[in-house]
């Protein structure tokens, strides 16, 4: 049990959020506390955590109303491997500190020499210490150093929106115009999934071929001018071109879409009067993978309770936008269960190798904007066998068993997707 405390302590390293989830705690607890955080200097040889300390207290206020006299001192150490600096510099802290002063040290972030060695500083000064605190990222619970959990599950507690998660890591979302949401198609292969026939969008006669959509480079074409000179003369038989005609599920997902939306006639020819190229581009795009997307969001949403789900984020970090404007990265889908992040993208290809790009991509950036308790799902119309293959390579790769999931075509029926990620995210 947590003893009286006027102080709380925090080690900043590159990952706020566990600072944040174990000020949050403290707060719900003790909202007269004063926090201090303890970070890294820019050296040449070691970066500065600072900013991330200015996210922590700046959600903070945002989420807690606290006021500035919360937030007590910034301590900056000069070398985070040097033993004799740091308590030093953490003596010196200490001894500005009023003689009532209770501290409580949470030692979550930070190097391991910053943890060791404040940790021992203060385990001799009961006067000043006489509480220990870590966040595991296995229970999500506080845990004293006897091993005693201090605290329930912290996600059950502690909730974070996705703006406030991408802020604490010094990211911004980058707004993006609404897409057109094809609630009608998304039933059709809805329907498609559960009857176990989705291959037939992509095999047979007059079904979904990427190579008609895209250029010679493999680039998908967004242009109704090209289109029509790529699409109508994509075959050729004998010293004849035959035109290419959507049939079957392909061309009923087609008329399923808004008029507007809409590449085929009724007949599977390509119309003459196409769509605008900005909805074109919509059309085709849901063609080619789009459709996944949705149809996982949809199901996600619908089916999951006790979770926030959310769709289509670009992000991007400002200190990149120095080096390179167009820098950003997506996020098809995100998951959230407190303040655990869970990453998931999307992926239509049927060669694996591109897939495990994919894979390897997600798993980088639910990392970078949802810290080490993040995971990652990759979804695919992989067969099992390469799914589950798929999952073992990234696993090894990562070094990680329990934070990489990948799904294949036979995991999309709705009740074995819920199912899967339910598991997956602890419900």
């Amino acid at each position: 049990m947590v003893n009286s405390f006027t102080d709380l302590v925090l080690l900043v390293g590159m990952n706020p959020l566990p600072n944040y989830v174990v000020a949050s705690h403290f707060l719900q607890k003790y909202p007269h506390i004063n926090i201090h955080f303890i970070y890294s200097q820019d050296t040449g040889f070691q970066q500065s955590t600072k900013k991330y300390a200015e996210n922590i207290k700046n959600t903070l206020i945002k989420n807690y109303c606290c006021p500035n006299s919360t937030f007590g001192n910034f301590i900056s150490l000069e070398n985070v491997e040097n033993a004799k600096q740091i308590k030093t510099q953490f003596l010196s802290f200490l001894k500005s500190l009023k003689k009532n002063t209770v501290l409580h040290l949470n030692y979550t972030g930070g190097t391991k020499v910053m943890g060791t060695h404040i940790h021992e500083l203060l385990h001799d000064q009961t006067d000043r210490c006489n509480e220990f605190s870590y966040l595991s990222p296995k229970t999500f619970r506080l845990l004293d150093d006897e091993g005693v959990f201090l605290s329930n599950d912290l996600r059950e507690s502690v909730t974070l929106n996705f703006d406030d998660l991408i802020a604490l890591h010094g990211f911004q979302r980058i707004p993006k115009s609404v897409n057109p949401s094809f609630d009608a198609a998304i039933s059709l292969i809805s329907n498609l999934i559960e009857n176990g026939t989705l291959d037939s969008y992509y095999k047979g006669t007059g079904c979904y071929k990427r190579n008609n959509f895209s250029d010679s480079k493999g680039e998908l074409i967004y242009s109704g001018k090209k289109l029509k000179n790529k699409y109508v003369c994509s075959e050729t038989t004998g010293g004849g071109i035959k035109p290419v005609i959507a049939e079957g599920n392909f061309l009923t997902v087609n008329n399923s879409l808004p008029v507007e939306f809409q590449l085929f006639a009724a007949n599977g020819t390509l119309k003459d009067d196409l769509p605008s190229d900005a909805d074109l581009k919509h059309t085709i795009k849901f063609f080619d993978g789009d459709w996944l997307e949705q149809y996982v969001f949809k199901t996600l949403s619908e089916g999951l309770t006790n979770v926030s789900v959310d769709k289509n984020w670009e992000i991007r970090d400002p200190e990149w936008q120095k080096i390179n404007p167009d820098l950003k990265f997506e996020l098809d889908c995100i998951l959230l269960r407190g303040y655990q992040l869970f990453g998931i993208s999307c992926s239509t290809a049927g060669n694996k190798g591109l897939c495990k790009h994919k894979g390897f991509e997600i798993i980088l950036r639910t990392k970078q904007i949802g810290g080490d308790e993040a995971k990652a799902v990759l979804i695919t119309i992989l067969s099992e066998e390469k799914a589950r293959a798929l999952q073992q390579e990234l696993a090894y790769d990562t070094g990680s068993m329990s934070s990489i999931l990948v799904l294949g075509i036979n995991d999309l029926k709705k009740s074995n997707l819920l199912d899967k990620i339910n598991k997956f995210i602890g419900i």
